[in-house]
C-alpha cells in the first residue's frame, strides 16, 4: 500500500506523457533556436531552475547549445505543471526574440497533434 501510494503520489508530479514527447519531438529545434539569455530569468521565476542550475547556465564555458541540452534535461523532472511554465517562458520572450514565437507555436501544435495510446 505505501508503495502504490509513492507511485500515485509520483504520478501527479509527474509530467504527462504527451507533454514529455512534444518536448523531443521539438528538441533539435529547441536547441538550435532558443535562446538561454533570454529564458533563464523568466525560467528562474518560475522555480523551472534551481539557484545552482541558474549559475550554471552562467558558467564563461557553455555554449549555447550545452545551455539549452542543459534546460531541456531539466525541464521534464520539474513536475506536472513544467511544460505549461515553460511554454509560457516561450511566450513571455517572444516580443525580444522572434525564434522564441515559432518554438511556442511548434510545441502547442505537436502537444495538439500527439496521441499517446495505452
Amino acid at each position: 500500500e505505501i508503495l502504490s501510494r509513492y507511485f500515485v503520489i509520483r504520478l501527479k508530479r509527474s509530467m504527462e506523457e504527451k507533454k514529455k514527447r512534444a518536448l523531443r519531438v521539438c528538441h533539435v529545434d529547441l536547441i538550435n533556436k532558443m535562446n538561454p539569455e533570454d529564458m533563464k530569468h523568466p525560467l528562474y521565476e518560475r522555480r523551472l531552475l534551481t539557484p545552482d542550475e541558474f549559475e550554471r547556465l552562467n558558467l564563461p564555458h557553455q555554449t549555447t547549445r550545452d545551455k539549452n541540452t542543459f534546460i531541456l534535461l531539466q525541464i521534464p523532472k520539474k513536475g506536472r505543471d513544467a511544460f505549461d511554465l515553460f511554454v509560457d517562458c516561450l511566450q513571455e520572450t517572444a516580443g525580444d526574440n522572434p525564434p522564441h514565437q515559432e518554438l511556442y507555436t511548434t510545441l502547442i501544435q505537436n502537444l495538439e497533434n500527439i496521441t499517446i495510446s495505452s
